[in-house]
């Protein structure tokens, strides 16, 4: 009876985080506003924001109470999620940011990403920030223009990113 009840639970946890996840495969395709869009909504992301600069959309998003505002009487409320994605309709490019800490789940799929970026395709350069420095490479099987990039932002996030303006 045990076994059946274990199985009952875990396999639909499985398949939820299976679901969700975000793919190299599918991050190769971004090509265009709608590809993108169709990723994240049918990955179960919240739309955050969108302008004619920058779309953004977040997963498991929530807000997280901080310090008490003396001045507005009220606490300071700021949005967290497991994974943020970005959009730059004028560019092209996009960005996908996995939350650190706590959602090691994120952490493995950024991680199986980084991995897949790694070993499909070409080492290009080291882009060398003020902030950050991002290792960049080339994937011919790619649809986006430019680069992907990874590297761990000032935040310690962990960001997957293509650049266009690389050559």
């Amino acid at each position: 009876m045990r076994p059946v009840l274990f199985l009952i639970i875990f396999i639909p946890c499985i398949v939820f985080s299976q679901n969700n996840e975000i793919t190299f495969s599918e991050i190769k395709r971004i090509n265009s506003k709608q590809v993108f869009l169709k990723l994240v909504i049918s990955k179960n992301f919240t739309k955050i924001s969108s302008d004619i600069n920058e779309i953004e959309y977040a997963y498991n998003v929530h807000e997280k109470l901080g310090s008490y505002n003396r001045w507005l009487g009220d606490f300071e409320k700021s949005k967290v999620a497991e994974v943020w994605a970005y959009y730059y309709p004028n560019s092209g490019e996009f960005r996908f940011v996995f939350s650190p800490s706590r959602f090691d789940d994120m952490n493995q799929n950024y991680e199986k990403i980084k991995s897949n970026i790694m070993s499909q395709c070409i080492y290009h350069s080291i882009y060398e920030g003020e902030y950050t420095d991002a290792v960049l490479y080339t994937c011919s099987s790619s649809s986006y223009p430019g680069k992907i990039c990874f590297y761990k932002d000032t935040n310690g996030g962990f960001v997957i990113e293509s650049i266009t303006n690389i050559k």
